[in-house]
Order: C-alpha cells, then structure tokens, then sequence
C-alpha cells in the first residue's frame, strides 16, 4: 500500500546471550535459535519493495533478585 506504515517488533542476535554463555561452558552443541539482526531485516524490507525503511533498536534489560 503506497504511504503505508508497517511496524513490528522482535527479538535479536544478543538475546538470550547468557543462556547462549551458560550452554558454551557445557558443551559445544547449539541449544538456542539464532536471531536475524536488524539490519538484515533492513535488507530484506528493501527487496521486498520497501522504500525507506528505518530499524530501531531498545534494549530491554531484566533482572532478578
């Protein structure tokens, strides 16, 4: 749609980056899923026929105590 909006949200390469650490210390096996980096999706919003797209980043950082 011509003048239209798409906004989304979703998760990226750091996430889970402790869980990721703590599995690396036990073995070598893969146990999360990577995530695509924002400017990958950048890329892909361009071939698929987007015009300007712009990509944003908020870390969000939770804690437990």
């Amino acid at each position: 749609r011509v003048d239209g909006l798409l906004m989304f949200s979703n998760f990226g390469p750091d996430t889970f980056k402790e869980l990721r650490a703590a599995f690396a210390r036990m073995d070598e096996t893969p146990h999360t899923l990577p995530f695509v980096d924002m400017h990958d999706f950048g890329d892909q919003l361009v071939e698929a026929g987007f015009s300007t797209p712009v990509m944003d980043v908020e870390r969000i950082t939770v804690t437990y105590g």
